[in-house]
């Protein structure tokens, strides 16, 4: 339960059963990979983003998770 008061003294509230993410009330797929973007911002090179967001969304198909790693490794040595 979430309750404001405004600047007028009115009060509010709101009450979310499942917040946004949760199992219930899931991410779609865009939300993700800008939650995604916003959290590797600062940290990744934009060039690097893509191709581990494209490895990450196809886990199962890897060969290696060394594939993944690598992916990481060579941004943090830049």
């Amino acid at each position: 339960m979430l309750e404001i008061e405004t600047t007028s003294g009115e009060r509010r509230r709101a009450s979310v059963k499942y917040f946004k993410g949760h199992v219930k009330n899931p991410l779609a797929d865009e939300e993700v990979e800008d939650k995604f973007r916003r959290q590797v911002a600062g940290r990744m090179a934009d060039r690097a983003v893509e191709p581990l967001l494209e490895k990450l969304w196809k886990l199962e198909d890897v060969g290696n998770i060394r594939e993944v790693v690598d992916l990481l490794v060579a941004q943090a040595r830049h």
